[in-house]
């Protein structure tokens, strides 16, 4: 009769997990504010908190929301969004009523330090296999809160590190994969990085990335929060991303604002992107340049399109893929040149999940709203050798092992000293270094 009890309790116990509501996403927020990025992160968690569902209910049941967040104290004394005023790193788990500090234990034994290094990516690590293991979900994002540049992101001053592509991709295994990853960080929607992620077996990958190509503002949590619980699929919730930020940045241009303010806005873009369709987008891009370098005025074309413009810029070096490629087509080059970038133009489209850009663009041309919001790195022409090199020392296959630098995409199908251009990369190393080889890379 004992065992016909427990045997009941247990199928009892079987039916009532089966009838709770399965948790859809888990959203993992790393807050890698050890920087002036404090300042503006407590605030921003109390504005996501607030678009939570009601604890108790179906709703709630279906998303959990982490945060780890390694503090400064030279920033801020904010008491905004955890509760309390603190500085280091801590895990949380946040509701709409409130945010509950977690003890992971020897999950993530880092936390016991006096101070943490969130520019490690064995944190990320350790916090991703920590939710994974305690709160599991079908989907799972990870969003990065911090600074960023395209080279690195989440600097932590107290250390003196940041996270890099390479460096985390290292630190991070196929169990690891994330279905979404957002970077509230500026310079992210890079395809350097959006291929170090791409979906392929035995390695770290996500399936959509969200991010933007230029400087701008914090996303604003309490409208994008809203969708998460209904949201079918990473494409769903990151197209639900890029409408509420357009959408905000809208309404934020009508307010009063200072005027340094409103010309940030006015340059915002984003994108997201399906990292499916990420290895074609590079193939195509370095087809490209295989063309442009045997096209005997392809160089002098180019630069003076790059000099003189308007190929649309994000940033000093950082140029969008598609008008790229588009302008090019119209540029006067030859056929095999004109193809290979319609081919760019065609996988760009295909990358682009959604995307949008603000009226700060128009004037060059306009940005074009799914298509447009990758960028590929292509200097600012006229700087010395030496400087260009200098200021890109990151930009390279394998800049330094040591400390996670380098980016695949500038290794892919590259033989190095054979004195052909194989990839876009060895293109810009043939066109802009010289003989004295100052990024130490020979094509």
């Amino acid at each position: 009769m004992r065992s016909v009890l427990l045997l009941l309790s247990l199928l009892g116990s079987l039916a009532a997990q089966s009838a709770a509501p399965p948790r859809s996403w888990t959203v993992l927020v790393y807050g890698g504010s050890d920087n002036d990025s404090e300042e503006s992160f407590c605030p921003d968690i109390q504005k996501l908190r607030t678009a939570l569902p009601d604890s108790g209910t179906d709703e709630a049941a279906r998303v959990a929301v982490l945060c780890l967040v390694d503090r400064s104290a030279k920033y801020s004394d904010s008491r905004t969004g955890f509760g309390s005023d603190f500085s280091g790193a801590r895990l949380y788990e946040l509701t709409r009523e409130g945010a509950r500090q977690i003890d992971p234990g020897d999950a993530m034994p880092q936390l016991a330090a006096t101070t943490v290094d969130s520019g490690d990516p064995a944190l990320v690590r350790d916090f991703l296999r920590y939710a994974k293991r305690h709160y599991p979900a079908e989907h799972t994002a990870l969003v990065f809160y911090s600074h960023g540049n395209g080279a690195q992101w989440c600097p932590d001053e107290s250390h003196g590190t940041h996270l890099t592509a390479a460096g985390l991709s290292a630190a991070l295994a196929e169990r690891d994969r994330v279905d979404l990853m957002v970077f509230d960080v500026c310079e992210m929607a890079a395809l350097a990085d959006a291929y170090q992620w791409r979906p392929r077996e035995g390695a770290f990958a996500a399936d959509v990335v969200v991010a933007t190509p230029m400087a701008g503002f914090p996303l604003p949590w309490r409208r994008i929060m809203r969708h998460v619980a209904g949201a079918a699929d990473a494409q769903v919730f990151a197209r639900a991303i890029i409408e509420e930020t357009k959408a905000h940045r809208a309404s934020s241009q009508e307010e009063s604002l200072p005027e340094h303010v409103r010309r940030v806005i006015d340059r915002e873009a984003m994108a997201a992107l399906d990292l499916g369709r990420v290895e074609a987008a590079a193939r195509a891009v370095h087809g490209l340049a295989r063309a442009l370098a045997v096209d005997p005025g392809a160089r002098e074309r180019l630069l003076a399109l790059r000099r003189d413009g308007p190929v649309m810029t994000y940033a000093r070096d950082y140029v969008d893929i598609y008008d790229l490629a588009r302008r090019i087509v119209a540029g006067g080059f030859g056929e095999p040149v004109a193809r290979a970038a319609d081919e760019v133009s065609a996988a760009v489209d295909a990358l682009v999940v959604e995307s949008y850009g603000m009226t700060g663009y128009a004037a060059a041309g306009g940005f074009r709203a799914g298509q447009s919001g990758v960028h590929l790195v292509f200097p600012e022409v006229g700087a010395e050798p030496a400087t260009l090199w200098r200021r890109l020392r990151w930009y390279l296959p394998e800049a330094d092992p040591a400390a996670g630098l380098g980016f695949a995409l500038l290794a892919a199908g590259a033989q190095p000293g054979d004195g052909v251009v194989d990839n876009w990369f060895e293109l810009l190393d043939a066109w802009l270094d010289d003989d004295a080889d100052h990024n130490g890379y020979r094509y």
